[in-house]
């Protein structure tokens, strides 16, 4: 009994843990569920020194509740924990129902063995630091809205840049478009321009340009579009639509076609179903449900999928040879 109480000590699971494995969205969604007390079953179906295996029920959008099948690994000095989550939601790994089950046995344990005077009002400060600034201001007043639209080629996406305001019955008023420049070195005076505005300008000025539009692309173009999801103010393709959001994690899939011709293509698809950007870490983007999302690990870097996205038609009598060489000089860079 005494050496079970030890164990338990040590293997804490950290938030830090559960957001990294699961992602800032689900984390932030399954904290949620969480709080709102959607965890309606959790039990403790096996456990080791370095493991425990949950069995969870969380309540969705369905009639029946969503169920996980967890197991967390912790390190061998206790330091950090990996989380290996599967739900029978649609998204299937680590996902929002995923993190409220990890949250839900964390509190658990934090419950059955409190250290005297602990204050755990720390961890709501935490969390806190990820939720946005909120926005100040006049809400009919101009603003700057940022246009996603594809660019030049397949993986290519650009930003356009407009003046708008919202009127009384909620739609956007006519916009006029303005230059990445304007928004660069006129901030100083223009109203509609806020402090993330002059940050986002800063951050493209020095991403790669097709016909003057900035290219949302590598670690640069990463960092730019997370910041223009945090305005709330990204659309995909005009204003019309609703402002674009974080999703949550989505898995990338390779896959070879055969054609008529007997020659082998390769395919890479999301699932669900969504465009690929390539970022750094590459990312997608759902047009039909109107967001933006990381990939599921492990995932190749921009450079590696530019450079698989370049793959050549494969004759069929290569193909075995090609996928093996493949597969392993991934697997080495990886290792790596």
């Amino acid at each position: 009994m005494l050496f079970a109480v030890f164990m338990n000590k040590l293997k804490k699971l950290l938030r830090s843990d559960i957001r990294y494995e699961c992602g800032d969205s689900s984390y932030e969604q399954g904290r949620s569920y969480f709080e709102k007390g959607l965890v309606v079953n959790q039990t403790v179906k096996n456990e080791g020194a370095l493991f425990v295996q949950l069995n969870s029920a969380v309540k969705g959008s369905g009639i029946n509740p969503y169920q996980q099948n967890i197991r967390i690994i912790w390190r061998h000095d206790y330091s950090a924990a990996q989380i290996k989550g599967d739900c029978s939601c649609t998204v299937g790994y680590n996902c929002k129902h995923v993190a409220a089950a990890c949250l839900m046995y964390q509190n658990a344990n934090r419950t059955l063995s409190p250290s005297p005077g602990t204050d755990a009002s720390c961890l709501a400060w935490l969390d806190g630091l990820n939720e946005p600034a909120p926005q100040q201001g006049n809400i009919y007043q101009e603003f700057i809205a940022y246009i996603l639209k594809p660019g030049n080629t397949k993986y290519e996406f650009t930003v356009d840049f407009l003046i708008t305001k919202a009127n009384k019955s909620g739609r956007k008023g006519k916009a006029r478009k303005t230059t990445l420049a304007t928004l660069r070195y006129s901030y100083s005076y223009l109203s509609y321009i806020q402090p993330l505005d002059e940050e986002i300008a800063k951050l493209m000025t020095a991403l790669n340009t097709y016909k003057g539009e900035p290219l949302l692309a590598g670690a640069l173009g990463y960092i730019a579009l997370s910041k223009l999801l945090q305005t709330g103010r990204l659309f995909w393709k005009n204003t019309e639509n609703p402002p674009l959001k974080a999703g949550v994690n989505r898995n990338l899939r390779f896959d070879w076609r055969q054609q008529d011709l007997g020659n082998y293509e390769l395919s890479v698809e999301i699932e669900p179903e969504a465009m690929l950007l390539l970022t750094d870490p590459p990312q997608y983007m759902d047009s039909v449900q109107g967001t933006i999302g990381a990939i599921n690990t492990p995932t190749p870097t921009a450079d590696q999928l530019n450079k698989i996205l370049s793959v050549p038609l494969i004759p069929a009598e290569y193909a075995d040879e090609f996928s093996f060489k493949l597969t392993v000089d991934l697997h080495r860079k990886k290792l790596n």
